[in-house]
């Protein structure tokens, strides 16, 4: 069930991981698809415009009397993109549509033609040459005619002699589009591609991801195994030594040896109490750790106390509890190393208090000096004279790990060591 769970939640974060990127894209190549139709579209205009200009120029000469104007546009203009010039008479024209209106007549609008042809009428066009007339102001529209796309302006020219036309130009858009038509396949061979990518992409990195989540799992149990193989180990020393120790009992108190018999004894319930301990613990990761520390700490000849309560750790990764807490324990034991046997003390432990993971490491010795404990979290920095052994990266990875966790840690020199505390919030 969990594993089902587990696999919905990476489909849902695959699938919005995929869909922002993509609506990102999407939105891009609309807005430039829109803005080089628009730019095409004005491009064709200033094109019209300069004809419009071609065709004034030829009216003018055709009032010379060089020439007819129907050669002048046919020499000039007609070569060019456009489908079709006509030349209104404004007042002709729009007095036609007038009467044709007072009569209920939707004919054909052919008076208040002066020059040209006028294949490619609309309705709008009644008010669109009433508009440019009006308001001596260029018009456009974009239309369909017989199913060819077209693009319709209507330019207002007044000579100096009072006289005005308006010059009416048909452009045929079929190339714009067919352009707009194979950018946008382009575009959508783009996302399709970069969908492709992007799905890829994803699947790689959640693989990756389970892969590293299932070798986190494996770790922890082969950690947990290892611990109660370790621990079982200890229970079977334990009862195969008990005969001897029975024995080694009887012969102190038999030759009255009661002050050795009292270290004996205590010896013996110390270990058995420290197996106690450990199995207590509800981390098997941090149980072994532990467990190995206190080994290290007989070899090295340092008295360590541990004292773990009921926990939450399971907001940790079990590798990040591992250097926090490893590399807290090494460095307090490396410290106490300077001091005589006795003196060598060094306490852990761990709590919930107001929501927050406590752990807290007590190394004996001499006490850091406040202008000095900034210094321990930089990289590569070290107490040790002898450095051979130490890189001065493990309480700068402690610091990295637990920020990580929007946790702390704070150090507090004592009159007798040195207290280093982490705090992490569960929530």
């Amino acid at each position: 069930m969990k594993a089902f769970l587990f696999k919905t939640k990476q489909v849902k974060l695959i699938l919005i991981m995929a869909i922002v990127p993509l609506t990102i894209l999407g939105f891009l190549n609309q807005k430039y698809y829109n803005s080089t139709q628009e730019a095409l579209i004005f491009e064709q205009i200033q094109t019209m415009q300069a004809e419009a200009l071609n065709i004034s120029f030829s009216i003018q000469m055709s009032h010379k009397g060089e020439r007819s104007i129907e050669d002048l546009i046919n020499e000039n203009v007609m070569p060019s993109s456009l489908r079709e010039v006509t030349v209104f008479d404004p007042s002709s024209f729009l007095k036609q549509q007038e009467k044709l209106e007072k009569v209920g007549d939707s004919g054909q609008l052919d008076q208040g033609i002066l020059f040209g042809t006028y294949h490619y009428n609309i309705e709008p066009d009644y008010n669109y040459v009433r508009e440019a007339y009006e308001t001596n102001k260029e018009l456009s529209i974009q239309t369909e005619i017989d199913g060819k796309p077209i693009l319709k302006a209507y330019f207002p020219l007044r000579f100096n002699y009072g006289y005005a036309v308006i010059i009416g130009l048909v452009s045929d858009l079929s190339k714009i589009n067919s352009y707009m038509a194979s950018s946008l396949l382009k575009m959508q061979l783009l996302v399709g591609l970069t969908t492709v990518f992007i799905l890829i992409g994803l699947a790689i990195i959640s693989r990756y991801y389970t892969s590293n989540k299932t070798m986190a799992i494996q770790w922890e149990q082969a950690a947990f195994f290892d611990n109660m193989d370790q621990l079982l180990t200890s229970i079977k020393e334990q009862r195969h030594d008990f005969n001897n120790q029975m024995s080694t009992i009887q012969s102190l108190v038999a030759t009255e040896e009661y002050e050795e018999l009292r270290k004996f004894t205590d010896e013996m319930i110390g270990e058995a109490t420290i197996i106690n301990d450990i199995i207590k613990i509800t981390s098997p990761v941090l149980a072994g750790l532990i467990q190995a520390k206190t080994k290290l700490a007989i070899d090295q000849k340092i008295t360590f106390y541990f004292e773990i309560s009921n926990m939450q750790i399971d907001i940790l990764k079990s590798t990040d509890l591992v250097k926090i807490i490893s590399n807290l324990i090494d460095n307090a034991f490396d410290a106490v190393q300077v001091l005589p046997e006795p003196e060598r003390i060094v306490e852990l432990t761990g709590y919930l208090e107001n929501d927050r993971l406590i752990f807290k490491v007590f190394s004996s010795g001499v006490p850091i000096p406040e202008g000095g404990i900034d210094k321990l979290f930089e990289k590569g920095f070290s107490t040790k004279k002898d450095t051979g052994d130490h890189s001065g990266l493990g309480l700068y990875i402690v610091q990295k790990i637990v920020n990580r966790y929007y946790g702390r840690i704070t150090v507090d020199p004592k009159a007798n060591g040195n207290m280093f505390t982490i705090s992490i919030p569960i929530h």
